[in-house]
């Protein structure tokens, strides 16, 4: 046995939906979106959980994305009815997502 460490490869897009179990996604309880293509135009949403700098992760992402494609909106969310920028999200965050008409979600822990 080696004793160095094995570390477990993750993808960030995750597994394709055939090869999860119908169990893995009900446990879930939600199922991924498609992709927005184009981004001209789209609103934004940003959550926070408060890991440190997160936040300037998330400013950076909007400057960035600002710079390339036009028109785009960006709001800091909080990450439920309850919540506030900076806490973990919980289960009412899709209702905050469609109330700000919200084309897509990024999630910054921070680093």
């Amino acid at each position: 046995m080696s004793d160095k460490p094995v570390y477990e490869v993750v993808s960030p897009v995750g597994m394709a939906p055939e090869t999860k179990s119908e169990s893995a996604r009900a446990t879930r309880g939600f199922a991924p979106a498609a992709p927005l293509g184009d981004l001209t135009g789209k609103r934004i949403g940003f959550i926070w959980t408060n890991f440190r700098n997160g936040d300037i992760l998330l400013a950076a992402f909007a400057d960035l994305l600002a710079k390339r494609f036009a028109g785009m909106e960006f709001f800091n969310l909080p990450s439920g009815r309850t919540l506030s920028w900076g806490n973990y999200p919980d289960r009412t965050l899709p209702e905050i997502l469609r109330e700000y008409r919200i084309d897509g979600l990024i999630a910054a822990p921070g680093c």
